[in-house]
């Protein structure tokens, strides 16, 4: 699954948009927890010199100035955006202690060697999408202080959960078996490849959870590596569900903490929380969807489960290759063994042995090994080319 249609060359062109700016702003929860976490630190910020990447229209550079920074390099790519956030900065009186660089980070002369802090609101939807987190890394390898250097989010923490979609899906899909007295399944199956196509962005809430988050990846700032961002993989999720339903996705969000001095503040964008722009997205599972459209919302074949079933998964998010700034997600369920946990033994031996006589390799079944096996084999042939 391609997570969202964007050519290259479009992700700089959209944020010279005001629209997005407008949209970002009016995030209440995202701005005050970088406004709360950068003037806690102001023992922190004091005197220092910061570098803002991705600065838009300034607000955390002006955020950073409050809290006593000696100087801010406020780094904007977009030509119009830069030019607006130099008067919001005259505005506020501020043009002797934020300088505006309208240029990408990866072409840019600072005019420092070092600075002290980098401060940067970089995360996309389900944290990596939009990926601005390449840059970021780039500007801390090349000018970030190496002992003393402070990162703003300090950790980043990327969450998976799996998920009942029924009300999305009767929207959406069920909408359509009776259209005014008409007959509009061929608009059905239309948008079932559209939601089958790419994740969709929407608010969930704690009932649609059919068991806890888990974390998918853990980011320190200050030490992860810029190539540990062209895959995320987790082979070894497993989950206890926690109400008897259909599984239809998986939901993704994450959390920002930023360590400050004082307590550690943390932006939260999972369900239950208040909303953000960000939302959570949801990677909806083909076999359920189809299910769904062709049984009319009657459980029938669908990926149904009971309270208390285990199940397996694998998630697997590969930067695009013709645009790093995207993700493609793989997952695989495999539910053919769900056991209840509640007559689950610990000393059971598995018996996954038994089944492999029974399989070809590579074997198109979604058996959770089988496609383990199966991308294994597509990788090493790609690579092999």
């Amino acid at each position: 699954m391609t997570t969202f249609d964007e050519k290259p060359g479009s992700y700089f062109d959209s944020y010279d948009n005001i629209t997005v700016h407008n949209l970002m702003l009016r995030d209440k929860p995202r701005v005050a927890k970088y406004r709360e976490a950068i003037l806690k630190s102001s023992n922190l910020f004091k005197d220092k010199i910061v570098l803002d990447v991705g600065s838009g229209t300034g607000i955390l550079s002006i955020f950073s100035v409050q809290a006593g920074a000696k100087h801010v390099y406020a780094v904007e790519a977009c030509h119009g955006i830069a030019e607006l956030s130099k008067s919001i900065i005259r505005d506020n009186g501020m043009q002797d202690k934020i300088t505006v660089l309208n240029q990408e980070i990866e072409k840019l002369n600072l005019p420092v060697q070092q600075v002290d802090i980098i401060v940067s609101e970089w995360m996309g939807f389900y944290l990596v999408h939009e990926s601005m987190l390449n840059s970021v890394l780039f500007a801390r390898d090349k000018w970030l202080k190496k002992d003393t250097g402070l990162m703003y989010p300090s950790l980043a923490y990327l969450y998976v959960c799996p998920v009942e979609m029924t009300e999305y899906l009767n929207d959406n899909l069920s909408y359509w078996t009776c259209f005014y007295n008409t007959n509009y399944q061929s608009m059905s199956k239309v948008y079932r490849e559209v939601l089958l196509s790419r994740p969709i962005v929407e608010i969930i809430n704690n009932d649609q959870m059919i068991d806890e988050e888990q974390i998918l990846a853990s980011l320190d700032l200050k030490t992860v590596n810029i190539n540990d961002l062209e895959s995320i993989q987790e082979y070894n999720l497993e989950f206890c569900a926690r109400k008897e339903c259909s599984l239809h996705g998986f939901a993704f969000w994450f959390d920002v903490v930023f360590h400050t001095d004082e307590e550690s503040v943390t932006l939260h964008t999972g369900p239950g929380n208040d909303p953000t722009h960000w939302k959570q997205t949801i990677a909806l599972l083909p076999e359920a969807i189809h299910s769904f459209a062709e049984n009319n919302n009657k459980n029938e074949n669908e990926l149904v489960i009971k309270q208390n079933d285990m199940f397996k998964s694998f998630v697997i998010l590969n930067q695009a290759d013709d645009n790093p700034r995207n993700y493609e997600i793989d997952i695989g369920v495999d539910l053919s063994k769900n056991q209840n946990f509640e007559d689950y033994d610990a000393n059971e031996e598995d018996d996954d042995d038994d089944d492999d006589d029974e399989h070809p390799v590579p074997c198109d079944c979604q058996n959770i090994k089988c496609v383990l096996i199966k991308a294994t084999m597509e990788k090493y042939e790609n690579e092999n080319k």
